[in-house]
């Protein structure tokens, strides 16, 4: 599961990172504050993103059927965890496949399905590895800020969506420009 684990973080890592630098460079997008999604919309960044973050989906799916083998008789809400880990990784494939730009409601479906599914996935897992000996201190606290950093995106997704469906922007840099200004 460490390895599996370790590869689905370092290709999300690399695709997102490679997808910005190449939509910035070619000038695709803005360098300040771009959605990630929106590094998936212009070729050729939108093909490496999209192959980039389908296999990470599936290995994410694989990590969840792994944990859920390995703990399903020590570890309370086991089944939660796999049903909340595959959810999450179909929520990943799904906004993978589909940008905003192609089908907004869809992409956006996937994305919160992602979200509140894995953050429900860490939260279990980091509550029930708190209460194990055998999980380090240090393992504990990255699920803990990984868990946390997965919140923060959930609030700011869904508090984005909210601001832009209220407000006359179009966009999340026009918004943000605007905060920013006041």
């Amino acid at each position: 599961a460490k390895v599996i684990t370790y590869a689905t973080v370092g290709l999300t890592t690399t695709t997102i990172i490679v997808s910005y630098i190449l939509a910035v460079a070619l000038g695709h997008e803005k360098a300040w504050l771009p959605m990630i999604s929106d590094c998936a919309v212009t070729a050729p960044e939108k093909y490496i993103f999209r192959y980039g973050m389908l296999v990470s989906a599936a290995l994410l799916g694989a990590n969840a059927l792994i944990v859920h083998s390995a703990t399903k008789s020590s570890y309370s809400g086991a089944k939660v965890t796999l049903v909340t880990g595959l959810t999450a990784s179909f929520g990943l494939g799904l906004l993978t496949a589909v940008n905003e730009q192609e089908d907004n409601p869809i992409h956006s479906t996937g994305a919160v399905v992602f979200f509140l599914c894995y953050e429900i996935f860490m939260m279990i897992i980091s509550a029930n590895a708190a209460a194990d000996e055998r999980v380090s201190r240090l393992s504990l606290n990255v699920k803990r800020v990984a868990a946390l950093t997965s919140l923060i995106a959930l609030v700011s997704l869904a508090g984005m969506g909210i601001l832009l469906s209220m407000m006359s922007f179009n966009d999340h840099y026009s918004l943000c420009m605007h905060i920013v200004r006041l």
